[in-house]
């Protein structure tokens, strides 16, 4: 019984009520009174506040805007001020929050190196 739960919100409006696993969101974005949920499969609306998710939310996560909230494990690229996640959608923010956003995205990567696992597994003895 020791396996790890994995964090989920939920989200219930008039037509749905539905629990989504919190690495599987792409995006959080408050549009007006309402909260937008972006995964990869599905975008889901509630009434409510995008602070009330903040405890759920890990460092994966980051604040491109006030109202809108990135998981960094599901962008693609970054480049001309858009934001590519995985799904498909494509987001574009402002000058300054982009140059912020793609500081942080760098900082993230930079936990991760992409040469990690391509460097073991192609050593070659040098003659």
């Amino acid at each position: 019984m020791n396996s790890k739960k994995e964090k989920r919100i939920s989200v219930i409006n008039s037509k749905t009520c539905i629990q989504i696993n919190v690495s599987d969101i792409e995006m959080i974005e408050q549009v007006g009174r309402r909260v937008h949920v972006v995964t990869d499969s599905r975008e889901d609306y509630y009434y409510g506040k995008i602070k009330n998710l903040e405890d759920a939310l890990d460092e994966k996560f980051y604040h491109v805007l006030n109202g809108c909230i990135v998981n960094f494990n599901k962008v693609i690229k970054m480049e001309s001020q858009l934001i590519y996640l995985e799904s498909g959608l494509v987001y574009e923010i402002g000058r300054n929050n982009f140059i912020k956003t793609k500081q942080a995205f760098k900082d993230y990567l930079h936990r991760f190196p992409p040469f990690y696992i391509e460097e073991n597994a192609e050593e070659k003895p040098l003659n």
